[in-house]
């Protein structure tokens, strides 16, 4: 039986504050270059594109919208589920919010995976908001995935250790 004060043994409270503000702050991030991308597609305004050519051409080809719903107002919700489940995780310290967070930031990785590669070998032509997005999918994937290796795994087996 292992001691649940072990130092290896990390619990959820461990998690520290400072990586859950980088998940806000990301998602915040993310949060307004979808949103910026919603608004110019409501609008129906193009969208000015620097560094790269092309951000047109992705976002009104037939893939930057599914079930009639723009992928931009996809990635809307996705960083503000990314945002409140850093604030329900800071303010209970429930571990759930993090687990959630794991599987919801790997979800928008796969997805930033399938875009990009659309993106390079369908379209030949790349939107810098979408890719920042992609980018920002994959920072918060690697966190979460650090979290779960460091914290969330090792307070699992702890909890299975006790029993």
């Amino acid at each position: 039986m292992m001691n649940s004060n072990n130092s290896s043994i990390r619990s959820s409270r461990e998690i520290p504050r400072r990586i859950v503000l980088i998940f806000i702050g990301l998602g915040f991030l993310g949060f307004l270059d979808s949103l910026y991308l919603t608004i110019e597609h409501y609008l129906g305004a193009e969208v000015v594109c620097t560094i790269v050519e092309g951000c047109n051409e992705v976002l009104q080809s037939k893939y930057a919208i599914i079930f009639g719903i723009p992928l931009s107002l996809v990635g809307v919700g996705y960083y503000t589920a990314v945002i409140l489940l850093s604030f329900a995780f800071l303010d209970t310290k429930a571990i759930f919010f993090m687990r959630a967070m794991g599987i919801l930031t790997s979800f928008g990785f796969l997805f930033s995976i399938v875009f990009v590669s659309l993106q390079q070998f369908v379209l030949h032509a790349y939107c810098i908001y979408c890719l920042g997005s992609a980018l920002i999918s994959t920072i918060l994937f690697l966190f979460s995935a650090i979290l779960y290796m460091r914290y969330i795994r090792l307070k699992s087996r702890s909890t299975n250790d006790q029993a």
